[in-house]
């Protein structure tokens, strides 16, 4: 057995070395643009909660004001910064870090395994990586993500491989088998968080959106009731939030700005926001632009009343659930409270000899 784990072990790394090796330039430059744009994502993220850190400085509760002074929040958030924008700056001169290796050999596994668009998990994580980023280099990142995932899974398959089968080869059967089989799935996990991560980071964006649209359409349906023509509307609400919903909203402003139609914008803006709430205020205001449509006033207070009673079913549920959660811990609490109470009185009992 333990040459078996040896040889594939030898098999999976030298496959992963020529991998390496016959990478070309331009995946080398691709998995450079992947890795500073993640950076660039990391600098804007850094440069949200430094600001967010200062304005509660200036303008927080004292509690909260005292809490980040203990804690130097603000010391360690221009640490981390300055950290990310010095790791951003060496890619931008050309060097590769490690995890950028990894990838670059992943690519060419991509190809030797034949994964492309035409693939369910390519075209899934080009749809989700589409709707969190935007269709600018969504590819290059979808393949970066991919190929760095491929890549981790035979590199560390092969380091595990050969670990476990040279404590094998040492009579440890338990730790060798236990280092080879469990070593490959912790490497698979690690390679796959990034893909994971993906898929909870929009979930938790479109939970965002569904809390604020209630909000977005009570003010649209306001201003429009007061005699303001749509896109006007549509552009104050736009300012009045910073949360994901309304950075997308602002996105619509910039693209007509820019020359682009309002209804193209509009579709850009379904797609980003791929809720069926969205959907369906974004189709109104299209058909109100191209056809004229004089109910939109009504109707955006319909939506409105729908959408508030929609969030304040959805709380309910919430509710319910955290409800249904909470049962398991309680019946253990219970339990742990009835060994408490019967262990001293059962010895009580056995110590007067009943």
């Amino acid at each position: 057995m333990p040459f078996i784990f040896l040889i594939l072990a030898t098999a999976l790394l030298a496959l992963w070395i020529l991998c390496l090796v016959a990478a070309s330039k331009e995946r080398v430059i691709q998995v450079l643009r992947a890795l500073i744009r993640k950076k660039d994502r990391e600098v804007e993220a850094g440069k949200s909660r430094l600001l967010l850190i200062r304005n509660t400085l200036e303008n927080g509760l004292p509690g909260e004001k005292a809490k980040l002074r203990f804690l130097g929040s603000e010391k360690s958030a221009v640490k981390t910064l300055r950290r990310i924008d010095k790791e951003r700056k060496a890619m931008k001169a050309g060097k590769i870090p490690l995890g950028g290796l990894i990838a670059t050999a992943g690519f060419r596994l991509m190809e030797l395994l034949r994964i492309d668009a035409n693939q369910n998990l390519y075209k899934n994580l080009y749809h989700q990586r589409v709707e969190l980023y935007g269709r600018d280099k969504a590819v290059d990142d979808t393949e970066y993500l991919l190929a760095n995932c491929i890549s981790l899974l035979v590199l560390g398959t092969g380091i595990s491989f050969l670990v476990g089968g040279l404590l094998l080869l040492a009579d440890d059967m338990i730790k060798g088998l236990a280092v080879a089989i469990g070593g490959a799935v912790v490497f698979f996990i690690v390679g796959y968080l990034p893909v994971d991560d993906i898929r909870d980071r929009l979930k938790k964006r479109q939970d965002e959106m569904n809390r604020e649209f209630p909000k977005v359409v009570s003010k649209l349906a306001l201003l429009v009731s007061a005699g303001m023509e749509v896109l006007p509307a549509w552009e104050q609400v736009s300012q009045s939030g910073s949360s994901p919903l309304y950075i997308q909203m602002r996105k619509v402003n910039e693209e007509v700005r820019n020359g682009i139609s309002p209804v193209s914008a509009f579709e850009s803006f379904i797609q980003s926001c791929n809720t069926k709430e969205t959907s369906k205020l974004a189709s109104s205001i299209m058909q109100n632009l191209t056809k004229g449509n004089d109910e939109i006033s009504a109707f955006l207070r319909t939506l409105s009343k729908e959408s508030w009673d929609a969030r304040k079913h959805s709380a309910r549920r919430a509710g319910e659930l955290a409800g249904s959660r909470l049962l398991f811990p309680m019946l253990l609490m219970f339990a742990g409270i009835l060994i408490l109470v019967m262990v001293p009185v059962a010895m009580s009992f056995g110590s007067m000899g009943i």
